[in-house]
């Protein structure tokens, strides 16, 4: 829990230094959301907590695709190796808990990136 409110702050501390934040401030903000919501499914947290973090995590995903397009394919290479880090890390998190007998967690990238 503290992790996800000082991840919280510190993307407004962020969002506050850069105005409106930009398309750096947002992928960051999107990759921080990622890892949160696949800790909450290493940890084996609750599933209200999981729901929690995809909550944030599908917020902050709506923050950055209202980014122009351009700006999103950018962010999308510039951070490639992050973003594949992340999607590997929720699918094995994913994969664990599903294979404990776990319901399987909601995606938050579903549709949107691969």
């Amino acid at each position: 829990m503290k992790r996800v409110v000082v991840l919280g702050l510190v993307g407004l501390v962020l969002g506050s230094l850069t105005g409106c934040g930009g398309p750096d401030v947002a992928a960051k903000e999107l990759l921080a959301a990622l890892g949160v919501y696949s800790e909450t499914i290493e940890k084996k947290d609750s599933p209200d907590r999981q729901r929690a973090a995809f909550d944030r995590g599908r917020t902050v995903l709506d923050k950055f695709l209202k980014l122009s397009k351009e700006d999103q394919e950018r962010m999308q290479k510039k951070y490639d190796a992050d973003f594949k880090r992340a999607r590997e890390r929720f699918e094995a998190a994913k994969r664990a808990q599903v294979l404990e007998g776990g319901a399987e967690p909601l995606d938050v990238l579903e549709g949107v990136f691969k």
